[in-house]
């Protein structure tokens, strides 16, 4: 029998910063997608959200709610002066004792509690569904250097190239999309794509400069959450921005296809080249995973947390690890954080990383082993 959700969970967020722009909690609006059975609304005049959850309702409801409609009507009718009558005085009372009454108590949530109740209902939420929440509650969370596609593996078009060359870019990246850089890498002066391109005849793209045809670029700030990227990007009808770092360098590109993923997942794209995924090897919890993964997947991936610290993906913990750059054969024994929801009976767990390949210095795919601390896999990496 497939358990079923409680009759309702009414939970009401607040924002850390009241002085944040409604931006900031555009995220949770997206819970608006899910079945009818949920919905998510603002309470009128607040800076909080509501989020309903209700369960399917059975298929006898509607004949039972018609048939006890009348008796209900009946009993409010002949009651409502009495209740009303006990509300009065019972405000009255509290109030001369010095307490203000409150009509409804509200109860207040973060978005980690709220994640703590997704976690625990998980059971009685349709398949996929979790996941979904989860990650619609990191988005705000999360900002452009977090989410961006890396300059390093990008592509720019120079101002001065014939307008004729993009097709070929297109073709052999697979993107319609290119920043345009002028003097050097870092001096974006445009953006161009096949919007650009179609409207040139064959002998007019001969004969003009990408810089010409490029439209301005819109430039974001790498620290930027992505909440404010999805505004600035409606609001300047693009589906392409430029992330800048704070030395005013060139970081990456961040698209809408890129935001939609932190939600949904990957994206599967006809045109674009096949990117490189996890990949099971022999054995439970073992995994060949590219460098460039995002920690956030990663957890996802081995259904565990990993230590905090400042890198963003899988590769970046392997150098934060060994304090240098990697070899192809450098293996890593890494204790995992336990779990708030252990129990003392549960085995510490631990995760053997082993850079498989490199790839411009830095692991291109590392295979990754989850194990309980101290087992055979634990002493043959510290070896």
């Amino acid at each position: 029998m497939t358990p079923r959700l409680p009759a309702h969970l009414d939970v009401t967020l607040h924002r850390a910063d009241p002085a944040a722009p409604p931006g900031q909690i555009t995220v949770i609006r997206l819970l608006a997608l899910l079945p009818a059975d949920w919905c998510c609304h603002p309470d009128a005049g607040t800076d909080r959200l509501r989020v309903r959850v209700r369960p399917a309702p059975a298929e006898a409801a509607e004949p039972l709610a018609r048939a006890l409609a009348g008796s209900t009507l009946v009993y409010l009718t002949v009651a409502s002066p009495l209740i009303r009558l006990f509300d009065t005085s019972a405000n009255r009372l509290v109030r001369a004792l010095g307490i203000e009454p409150v009509e409804e108590l509200q109860h207040g949530a973060t978005l980690e509690e709220l994640g703590h109740i997704i976690g625990e209902s998980g059971a009685q939420l349709p398949e996929g569904h979790v996941d979904l929440l989860e990650r619609a509650l990191a988005f705000s969370e999360r900002d452009a250097a977090e989410v961006m596609v890396p300059r390093v593996d990008g592509v720019t078009v120079p101002a001065r190239a014939r307008a004729a060359d993009l097709d070929e870019i297109i073709s052999a990246t697979g993107r319609s999309r290119f920043p345009v850089v002028g003097a050097g890498v870092d001096d974006v002066v445009g953006v161009v794509g096949l919007e650009e391109l179609v409207p040139l005849a064959p002998g007019a793209a001969a004969a003009t400069r990408v810089g010409e045809i490029a439209r301005p670029p819109l430039l974001l700030p790498s620290s930027l959450p992505l909440p404010e990227v999805v505004l600035r990007l409606q609001g300047a009808r693009e589906t392409l921005a430029c992330v800048v770092d704070e030395y005013g360098g060139l970081a990456g590109v961040i698209t809408t296809e890129d935001l939609a993923e932190e939600l949904v997942g990957e994206i599967a794209d006809e045109h674009a080249p096949e990117e490189e995924a996890p990949a099971h090897l022999d054995g439970e919890g073992s995994y060949l995973v590219p460098g460039g993964l995002h920690i956030d997947e990663v957890e996802r991936l081995i259904e565990h947390d990993l230590p905090e610290g400042d890198y963003e993906t899988l590769g970046g913990l392997v150098i934060h690890e060994l304090h240098r750059l990697p070899l192809v054969g450098h293996t890593i024994a890494l204790p995992l954080p336990r779990p708030v929801s252990a129990h003392d009976d549960d085995p510490d767990m631990a995760l053997t990383l082993r850079v498989s390949s490199v790839q411009r210095h830095v692991p291109h795919t590392v295979e990754v082993r989850l194990h309980e601390a101290g087992s055979e896999q634990a002493e043959e990496a510290r070896a």
